[in-house]
């Protein structure tokens, strides 16, 4: 079964974002994922050009509505309180500030606060099945990949995205192999360790 999450960029015309809204859960998408860290964007040309802002309202749906963009533990909490059945932890692959916290370092802090109260998932900076290995010792329930699929996207329509996958589930399960993980469950934070370098 696949799981389709729909992003939901909200419109300055609330009945467009309505309109999404409703066209998501005609189409079977399960939940809507909502950026929740962005009141105002980067210093990103392109969208100063096209005058983007981010409105203050949201649709109501009855769909889960899943908090991305959370970076901190009291964020995550602050998003069990509101009923979030997921948290995910992203800066968005550095497009607004390109200096911010990576996910990989924000997560365990994340997972601590939660424990299983709601999924956690990751996304930013993933290129490898070794950096899905890594999250996932780490706690994420999910991990996504995104600028590796528009890359084999790019270069090969729908069978160079297929195998970008294809690629990252062998590394994956040849990490696996090698750190003595027979299984997903089996891969736990004790097979990750941060290794830190001093100045010389």
């Amino acid at each position: 079964m696949v799981l389709k999450f729909f992003q939901l960029y909200v419109y300055s015309d609330k009945n467009i974002t309505e309109r999404l809204v409703r066209r998501a859960e005609k189409a079977g998408y399960k939940a809507l994922v909502v950026t929740i860290d962005r009141p105002t964007t980067g210093i990103r040309y392109s969208d100063l050009w096209y005058n983007f802002s981010l409105p203050s309202h949201l649709s109501i749906t009855t769909l889960p509505i899943v908090l991305k963009g959370v970076l901190t533990a009291e964020d995550a909490i602050k998003g069990l309180e509101v009923g979030a059945p997921a948290i995910w932890v992203s800066n968005h692959g550095g497009r607004q500030i390109d200096g911010t916290l990576p996910t990989m370092e924000a997560l365990p802090e994340i997972v601590d606060a939660v424990g299983h109260a709601c999924e956690i998932y990751v996304d930013g900076g993933v290129r490898t099945g070794a950096d899905i290995f890594k999250a996932l010792a780490l706690g994420a329930d999910m991990v996504f990949v995104g600028r590796p699929l528009a890359w084999g996207l790019t270069c090969g329509g729908y069978d160079g995205a297929y195998k970008v996958l294809q690629i990252l589930e062998h590394e994956l399960k040849n990490t696996m192999c090698l750190s003595g993980c027979p299984t997903v469950k089996s891969i736990t934070r004790d097979r990750v360790v941060r290794k830190m370098f001093s100045k010389l």
